[in-house]
């Protein structure tokens, strides 16, 4: 007896749309890998993290970013973030990515003071009374022992995820314009609660 064969045919359809964040950052190890993380965690969101390089002042930030908005198709939904450190860079150079981010809607920027480890160590506490950069970095090997610029996934969950979220808005009371950013705040809160929600 003869095999009936069966045809297969897939239905045609369109995959639901990500809505895409692009990310221009600093750091080469550590925002990348946090990024990475995250994107891995939802499925809704594609999270799309440029390529450093060795150029990291806010305007070479800015340029990445701008350079790869006018290659890409973003649109009205999708988003473009700035990810900053204040440091010491100068007022002149961030108040430039402040006005740049408010030309359209979905332009943004984040800035950690002293540095992105201090979004790190909102994951595990309030952050309260920091005086340096050197203290953030001790206080956050205090939960990431040997802590050397390497994410390591299992501390970050999405319950860690959530409570820098609550930390970073606490620490930003009354919100700070984003190049006024105080020592101890970081507005990276703002991107996270978007990719969540």
């Amino acid at each position: 007896m003869a095999q009936v064969r069966r045809s297969f045919q897939r239905q045609l359809g369109e995959r639901p749309y990500k809505r895409i964040f692009l990310l221009s950052f600093e750091g080469s190890r550590t925002e990348p890998q946090y990024f990475a993380h995250i994107d891995s965690m939802f499925s809704h969101i594609r999270i799309k993290p440029l390529k450093t390089g060795t150029r990291t002042s806010p305007r070479d930030v800015l340029k990445r970013l701008q350079k790869h908005i006018t290659k890409e198709s973003l649109k009205e939904t999708d988003e473009a973030w700035l990810i900053i450190d204040r440091d010491n860079w100068p007022e002149n150079d961030i108040q430039e990515l402040q006005i740049w981010s408010q030309r359209a809607n979905n332009y943004n920027l984040a800035i950690s003071n002293p540095k992105f480890e201090y979004w790190l160590l909102l994951h595990f506490e309030d952050g309260n009374r920091l005086s340096s950069a050197a203290d953030c970095c001790r206080r956050l090997e205090n939960y990431l022992p040997n802590y050397n610029k390497h994410i390591d996934r299992k501390k970050f969950d999405l319950e860690k995820i959530k409570l820098a979220v609550k930390n970073g808005k606490l620490r930003d009371t009354p919100p700070a314009q984003n190049w006024e950013v105080d020592l101890g705040v970081s507005t990276v809160y703002k991107l996270i609660e978007k990719i969540i929600a």
